[in-house]
């Protein structure tokens, strides 16, 4: 919710100053990785609650299909395992021999 959104730079600069935890732990690296829905994030304390959709940006290499594919090498495979879920999609395709950034969002 909008109540719990900060610009970027503000909260960057909270978890450095030690005020964000992650499951209880203190996290002072704003590049440190959440799985979200499975670990629990507090600022001062306090629960932050989890977004309800997810993102994911990635460079696509050449070789790899923007479908999901049992046979063929697919972008799907090259998602880390702790952001994939059935909901994710790729918004948009590039050509197997394409690449370039590729986004993936879970709100359809």
């Amino acid at each position: 919710s909008s109540e719990h959104s900060v610009p970027l730079k503000q909260a960057q600069q909270r978890i450095r100053r030690g005020e964000v935890s992650v499951d209880g732990t203190v996290v002072t690296e704003p590049r440190h990785q959440v799985v979200p829905g499975v670990e629990s994030i507090a600022c001062d304390g306090s629960p932050v609650p989890a977004g309800e959709h997810s993102f994911c940006l990635m460079h696509k290499p050449p070789g790899y299909i923007c479908q999901r594919h049992p046979r063929d090498p697919s972008v799907y495979d090259l998602v880390p395992e702790h952001l994939r879920r059935p909901d994710l999609a790729a918004c948009g395709r590039l050509d197997r021999d394409t690449t370039g950034m590729l986004l993936f969002a879970t709100d359809g």
